[in-house]
């Protein structure tokens, strides 16, 4: 009996030990943690493209206090993002952008193309004045869904920033709204030479209406025309389509050199080694279109392992695709070339690049061992998007 009471009571001062060594475990807390603006000047309030190598703002915070030992490294390290987030919006879902690159020291330069891409990259950029709220987040733990999050002390400010999206233009028929027009895009938000599109236009009487950046029509430009392809800002003539069919629209707004190209084609064509040895222009096959989708479409055999590239023509004769031979006495017009962009061909969607008139085009490489076979394709190219042409080859069993 002794020996019992003796084991219990060794039992319960062992427990009541591990209890008291387990009170006094670290526990981590969200103590919070302050941010501050150290810049030497105050951020400019509206950002620009020609400035976005300067500093826009120097951060400067506290390391997050958790109340326990933290590392900057390994499984349970503690990183830092920057998160601007748009203090006019409402919608939680949306609104908020967090830094790309993690930090794990406690101070920050950022540029004013580093500020952008975080402020343009929020769902609820716009071009006008934005209130924002800058915090940095601290990260301890690297398990998702078991991490300890908390954030500083924000940074309010009122900035408007650049957008990143390419340049556009409408081509707006009189009578009709910029917002719904076709449209021509320019390769990058710098550049305003370039701008080009396919669409179908129905006759009548156009203008060039430009938006801001973020693509708002409600303070446009509006470019008219003079004899010889020149654009007119604010003012010139309308530019007048006779015959409704698929155009290609191209636009240079470079200052003392405005002008334009409306140009008719009748229809795409495929065109290479592929379709046949002779792959002159003459020799080209063109494709059909449903309605006006400008989604192009043949079915043909080709030949394995070789190329192919696609051309928009003004054909003056009839379309004659007899069984996939093109009609030799039809003369043809070349308006544009597309090409290849190096990618492997799938089954999917694949971007094709526009090359104009002056460059020869990527070659696209069919499938298979060039050995004199052939394989039947169904083939489709879509330029219904500005500057976001695709094609897709399908094979025919």
């Amino acid at each position: 009996m002794k020996n019992i009471l003796k084991t219990t009571i060794f039992v319960f001062l062992l427990i009541s030990f591990v209890s008291c060594t387990n009170d006094k475990e670290p526990v981590a807390v969200l103590n919070g943690f302050e941010l501050r603006d150290v810049s030497e000047s105050t951020p400019p309030s509206v950002l620009l493209q020609d400035n976005e190598s300067q500093t826009f703002i120097d951060l400067e915070w506290d390391r997050a206090d958790y109340g326990v030992p933290t590392g900057n490294t390994g499984t349970t390290g503690l990183v830092y993002n920057i998160i601007v987030k748009d203090r006019d919006n409402t919608d939680p879902t949306k609104g908020i952008v967090k830094s790309v690159i993690s930090r794990t020291v406690t101070d920050s330069t950022l540029t004013v193309k580093q500020f952008n891409s975080l402020l343009s990259g929020l769902s609820t950029f716009r071009c006008s004045p934005m209130n924002v709220e800058i915090t940095i987040e601290s990260v301890l733990g690297n398990v998702p869904g078991n991490q300890l999050i908390q954030k500083s002390s924000p940074i309010m400010l009122t900035v408007t920033g650049y957008s990143l999206q390419p340049k556009t233009l409408a081509f707006v028929k009189e009578g009709s709204l910029p917002a719904t027009a076709p449209k021509i895009i320019s390769s990058s938000s710098q550049i305003i030479n370039d701008f080009q599109g396919y669409m179908y236009l129905e006759a009548g009487d156009y203008k060039f209406y430009q938006p801001d950046s973020c693509r708002d029509y409600s303070g446009a430009a509006v470019y008219g025309a003079d004899p010889g392809g020149v654009l007119v800002l604010g003012g010139g003539t309308n530019i007048s389509i006779a015959t409704a069919g698929y155009y290609f629209v191209t636009a240079d707004l470079t200052p003392g050199g405005l002008k334009y190209a409306v140009q008719f084609y009748k229809a795409f064509g495929i065109f290479g080694l592929a379709v046949r040895n002779n792959p002159g222009s003459l020799n080209m096959i063109p494709m059909t279109a449903d309605g006006n989708s400008n989604i192009w479409t043949i079915t043909i055999d080709l030949f394995k392992g070789r190329v192919v590239k696609f051309k928009s023509n003004d054909w003056t004769a009839p379309l004659d695709n007899l069984g996939g031979v093109r009609s030799t006495d039809a003369n043809t017009k070349l308006i544009s070339t597309l090409g290849g962009v190096g990618t492997t061909i799938t089954n999917v969607e694949i971007p094709l690049a526009d090359f104009g008139t002056g460059l020869p085009g990527a070659d696209i490489k069919i499938p298979g061992t060039s050995d004199g076979t052939k394989q039947k394709y169904k083939i489709t190219i879509d330029v219904s998007k500005p500057r976001n042409y695709t094609y897709k080859l399908e094979l025919v069993e």
